[in-house]
């Protein structure tokens, strides 16, 4: 059975999963649309033969202008990481948890890795970045989940892992001048209801915070609750804790345009330390109306 649960060895990447997708699904890749990614459908199917070697890129883009750290180059069997303090090599088939830096040992190889990703770079970034709005409103994704780590932000939030990787958080957030706000793309005019996947200590609860988006806003004031961890998932231990469960605060109704908009977050009282620990934003456009 090709579909029998197996283990496939080549190594793949986000960047594979909207090929992966229009192949599955029948549907041509859009006329001029260059995709870097490959259709991962062979080796779902159990046909590994022919499949070629790659080398693959990543690169997280911080709240600023687009900086060469902190990227990644990957090929079957090595990974070189540059998290801003130089680069690192990685044996992927030996340590795939990269516990140990082998580019002393393979200079040559870790400088080859280093300049391609220098070429990668320069190619993607030749026209800058602008990161896309994020588009609300459709009937298939309803509600909608805002994350923290989608967010612009100024005036003291810092992400508490430092980078603000998939799961991360925006915390060390108490200053009435901060503001932290998304770039959204409203496809369906409507009521959305708006609520904070959030924690807060209960001695540090009691901050009053505003959600806006042009002349509409809701305003709540920030409970406490309790800090649960939950069991990490990885098979690879990491040090970094993501996994929490965290509450929700319903913060009222937003009446939102058709069209670009900017759904800001502030607080606009607070007095006992700490706004909140933020991981997302949540919008449910009313329907049936």
């Amino acid at each position: 059975d090709h579909l029998a649960p197996r283990q496939v060895a080549p190594a793949a990447s986000g960047v594979d999963l909207l090929p992966t997708l229009l192949d599955l699904a029948g549907v041509p890749v859009p006329e001029g649309l260059e995709l870097d990614g490959q259709s991962l459908r062979p080796l779902l199917e159990g046909d590994i033969a022919g499949w070629p070697d790659r080398t693959l890129f990543s690169h997280r883009f911080l709240n600023r202008e687009p900086q060469p750290a902190p990227g990644a180059v990957r090929t079957q069997r090595y990974r070189a990481v540059d998290e801003g303090q130089g680069w690192q090599l990685y044996d992927m088939e030996v340590d795939p948890g990269q516990q140990t830096d082998i580019a002393g040992e393979h200079p040559e190889l870790t400088a080859r890795l280093a300049a391609e990703y220098g070429v990668w770079f320069r190619e993607v970034t030749r026209s800058g970045f602008t990161r896309l709005p994020i588009p609300v409103g459709h009937a298939e994704e309803n509600p909608v989940s805002l994350p923290a780590t989608q967010a612009w932000f100024e005036g003291g939030p810092r992400f508490e892992q430092g980078q603000g990787w998939a799961n991360d958080w925006l915390t060390s957030w108490t200053d009435t001048e901060a503001r932290v706000w998304w770039e959204l793309d409203v496809v369906e005019a409507g009521t959305y209801e708006v609520g904070l996947e959030y924690l807060c200590p209960e001695d540090e609860a009691g901050a009053r915070v505003r959600l806006s988006a042009g002349e509409a806003e809701a305003t709540a004031t920030v409970a406490g609750t309790t800090l649960r961890q939950v069991p990490s998932p990885d098979r690879v231990p990491r040090k970094e804790v993501y996994e929490r469960e965290w509450e929700n605060l319903p913060v009222g109704s937003l009446e939102l345009r058709r069209g670009r908009v900017r759904l800001s977050l502030e607080a606009v009282e607070n007095a006992r330390g700490r706004v909140m620990d933020l991981m997302a934003v949540r919008l449910e456009r009313r329907t049936g109306q």
